[in-house]
């Protein structure tokens, strides 16, 4: 059995996320848990965990009330035409992290978190985004709804293409 709970922000959650995060991405990023606890401090902030039986960190998503001046949101609005900022930036929650332990992939772990956590929400839109080459989270965005918003799209300091998607929620 798994079990959801509310991530909080707190040392406990934002250390198991971070550890997560960099063994996910085969990373070492020192300010992931920086990152974390300004995010959580967001306006609109909502999180999940999910949890084994023995409290092991199984995945996690996050996101918050996408708003003018965050880092993010307006690298994505500067790349976009005024109509289609206009269009996806409105009441708008940004999607901002889904991760799901490598061992525990194929098991729909990811789509429960995304579920879970945009029923929760109390917005009209969704944004996030991918890198274009990441097939199974493209195929898991696309067959949930999500829809193309721009391709490709070069975030400061990427090399890669990453891919905005939106989804309607109400």
């Amino acid at each position: 059995m798994v079990q959801l709970v509310e991530l909080q922000n707190n040392d406990r959650h934002i250390n198991q996320v971070a550890d997560l995060y960099n063994y996910i991405w085969n990373y070492n990023d020192r300010l992931i848990n920086e990152r974390l606890v300004r995010h959580a401090d967001y306006v609109g902030f909502k999180g999940l965990l999910l949890l084994s039986d023995d409290r092991e960190l199984l995945g996690y998503v996050y996101g918050y009330h996408s708003l003018p001046g965050q880092y993010y949101r307006d690298l994505m609005e500067s790349d976009l035409p005024y109509s289609a900022s206009k269009v996806w930036f409105e009441d708008c929650f940004e999607l901002v992290e889904l991760g799901v332990h490598p061992l525990q992939r194929n098991k729909h772990f990811g789509r429960l978190l995304m579920e879970k956590l945009l029923e929760k929400v109390p917005y009209k839109k969704s944004v996030l985004t991918t890198q274009t080459n990441n097939t199974a989270a493209r195929a898991l965005y696309e067959s949930s709804g999500w829809t193309v918003v721009k391709e490709p799209f070069y975030p400061v300091g990427k090399q890669r293409p990453f891919v905005i998607f939106g989804k309607q929620l109400k």
